[in-house]
């Protein structure tokens, strides 16, 4: 038997609770306890069997508690759920977290995607100034990628080359 702590039984449920009730403290003393940060990151990546298994985070999401929020990914949470359909900044685009959605996008580099159903976080806002936040992170498409090139192209007179061509063929009476 080795010399670490190991994760009981009990410190998930500990976890869960903590979240649940904001309870930054105990949150803190469950992490110190652990010495590797792999213990860390498996007991930050915990279910909340309280709701529908999803990990704490998103629990820390939807009730707004930054605080552990960011705690939580201090010690190794996922900002992706591997057996749900959406990751974190759709759960806070949902529950209307514009604090988490700016964290994630701002400071933890996370572009704001489409989710395992093909839906983009700004289409699930809760509100429209999230959702045009969102929407101004989201990667862009082929078609929105080829019309920014061509806003690039313009000529002097407000059109593209291709534009100009056509204006030409309806003066000329073609």
């Amino acid at each position: 038997m080795s010399g670490g702590i190991v994760i009981t039984r009990d410190r998930p449920y500990e976890l869960v609770l903590a979240v649940n009730n904001r309870n930054t403290g105990k949150i803190e003393s469950l992490f110190k306890e652990l010495h590797s940060e792999k213990e860390r990151s498996e007991l930050a990546r915990t279910k909340d069997p309280l709701h529908n298994s999803r990990p704490v985070l998103y629990t820390a999401i939807i009730r707004g508690f930054m605080d552990v929020y960011k705690l939580l990914l201090d010690n190794g949470a996922s900002l992706t759920d591997p057996y749900g359909p959406n990751e974190a900044i759709h759960v806070a685009a949902m529950w209307g977290n514009t604090e988490a959605a700016e964290d994630m996008i701002l400071n933890r580099g996370i572009a704001p995607g489409k989710n395992k159903r093909n839906v983009f976080p700004s289409n699930l806002a809760k509100n429209r100034e999230l959702s045009r936040f969102l929407r101004s992170h989201e990667p862009k498409s082929g078609a929105e990628q080829k019309e920014g090139v061509r806003e690039q192209q313009r000529m002097p007179g407000g059109h593209t080359s291709k534009a100009r061509t056509y204006i030409r063929q309806d003066r000329s009476g073609s």
